[in-house]
């Protein structure tokens, strides 16, 4: 990754990461390990950068560090996450691109898919309809941010 290694999206989510553990963002598959609310804190940073609306660059870094966590870690954690980065289940957008993030990770994909479903936004209703419908319909999507994570190499 030394292209984006000098980006500044990848700078700032490092140094964040760092902030909260010492040396956290070159170690991150730790964060489970660290004290609960150092490691929800960090998490919840990352699911929260996960549903960026503005900066493409920024949601494909914070998946990338997402995606080197332990699925049951995130399952477990994950309502202790979703309000640690103060993400809003209600908004279809947030929602979205939350279950994109998690996607890679069935059973906290189901969790979230099952929050959604209490929605009382249809739009998030049918996002997570969708997803317990065809939970294979994020893969083009899963292998697309890979691809552009290799591409950054």
């Amino acid at each position: 990754m030394s292209g984006i290694t000098e980006r500044w999206e990848y700078k700032r989510i490092c140094s964040h990461l760092d902030t909260l553990s010492p040396e956290l963002s070159g170690h991150i598959r730790r964060l489970p390990a660290l004290p609960e609310e150092t490691a929800v804190a960090a998490g919840g940073y990352l699911l929260a950068g996960c549903c960026d609306s503005t900066n493409e660059i920024w949601v494909v870094l914070c998946r990338e560090k997402i995606w080197q966590l332990p699925g049951d870690w995130l399952t477990e954690k994950l309502e202790k996450l979703i309000k640690a980065g103060g993400i809003d289940l209600t908004d279809d957008y947030e929602y979205a691109n939350l279950l994109a993030a998690l996607a890679i990770f069935e059973k906290a994909a189901k969790k979230l898919a099952g929050m959604g479903l209490a929605s009382p936004n249809l739009e998030v209703r049918e996002y997570a309809a969708d997803y317990l419908a065809e939970p294979t319909s994020y893969d083009k999507l899963i292998a697309q941010t890979k691809a552009q994570l290799e591409s950054w190499q």
